[in-house]
């Protein structure tokens, strides 16, 4: 398939045509959505700034809960052993991915002085860290299961 899309795609011919398939989705999504917000505008003042990030945020969590939830993530995962490997490098990746932000944040932004700002910090890396991993281990899931299932 020659498109500039392409090197946004993996190499799989199976995975392409299920991504371009939610992209296909998704646009679909982002016209609906459109046309709602262009006849709710008639009837009341809205923010163009904040309703056209509400139309992209809708757009790109539709393509990731769809990507995560497909099961076509980890493909070579079908024993629980792989299984076992690919947790631990969940966990090992989210560490780092933790390491990373904590290191990022103190150096951009400055430690933090006052318990307010502790708990910021701390309860934003909680949640960052609980999307982070748990968007990975639900994708190992599904892949996992789906996996089993193709072998029945």
């Amino acid at each position: 398939m020659n498109s500039w899309l392409t090197i946004f795609l993996p190499n799989d011919e199976y995975k392409q045509q299920r991504l371009l398939q939610f992209f296909a989705e998704a646009t679909v999504l982002s016209i609906v959505y459109s046309i709602v917000m262009i006849v709710v505008a008639q009837m009341v003042s809205l923010d163009t700034s904040f309703t056209l990030l509400i139309g992209l945020g809708i757009v790109l969590l539709y393509l990731m809960g769809r990507y995560v939830l497909s099961g076509m993530e980890y493909t070579e995962v079908f024993t629980s052993k792989a299984y076992s490997k690919e947790l631990k490098k969940i966990i090992g990746q989210t560490l780092g991915f933790v390491a990373v932000y904590c290191i990022v944040y103190l150096f951009i932004i400055s430690v933090p002085s006052t318990p307010a700002e502790w708990l910021e910090f701390g309860g934003f890396l909680i949640l960052l860290t609980a999307l982070y991993s748990g968007v990975h281990v639900l994708s190992l899931h599904r892949s996992y299961t789906k996996n089993l299932q193709d072998l029945d």
